[in-house]
C-alpha cells in the first residue's frame, strides 16, 4: 500500500494534478493499493485517486468527519475520523511507502509528522517527495 499526501485545493498548478494522476495510475499498474485523504476533484488527492481508478486499481480514503461532504465517491474503502491525529493514524496504518505531493499546511503537517516518526524509529518506510 502506498499512502499519498497532497493538497485538496483545486487552486493547484495543473502540472501537479497531472503528475498525481500519472502517479496514481502507476501505483495501480504495479498492483499496489493507493491510500489518500479521500479528496475529490481537480486537486492532487482527487487526481491521484482518479489515476489509480483509471487503471482498475484499488483506492482507499481516510477523511476527516468535517470534510465528509467533499469525499471522493468512487473509492473502494472509506473511513472517517473526528480528529487530525486519528486521521493520520488511519493514513499510515499498514502503509509500505509514502509519497508527498505539493499541498498546503495539512500536507506540511503530515510530512513533518512522518519525518519525525522515521527519525525516531517509529516508521520504517520510504518517504518520497
Amino acid at each position: 500500500m502506498v499512502t499519498l499526501f497532497g493538497g485538496s485545493s483545486e487552486d493547484v498548478d495543473p502540472a501537479y494534478a497531472d503528475a498525481a494522476f500519472k502517479f496514481g495510475r502507476l501505483v495501480a499498474e504495479q498492483g499496489w493499493i493507493l491510500r489518500t485523504g479521500a479528496g475529490s476533484g481537480d486537486n492532487v488527492m482527487g487526481r491521484a485517486a482518479d489515476g489509480a481508478l483509471s487503471a482498475d486499481g484499488r483506492v482507499e480514503g481516510v477523511i476527516l468527519d468535517l470534510f465528509w461532504h467533499l469525499r471522493h465517491l468512487r473509492l473502494h474503502q472509506l473511513t472517517s475520523h473526528p480528529t487530525f491525529p486519528k486521521r493520520k493514524e488511519g493514513l499510515l496504518r499498514g502503509t509500505s511507502a509514502i509519497a508527498v505531493f505539493p499541498g498546503g499546511f495539512g500536507t506540511l503537517d503530515e510530512l513533518s509528522e512522518v519525518l519525525t516518526l522515521k527519525q525516531n524509529g517509529f516508521l520504517d518506510v520510504p518517504i518520497v517527495l
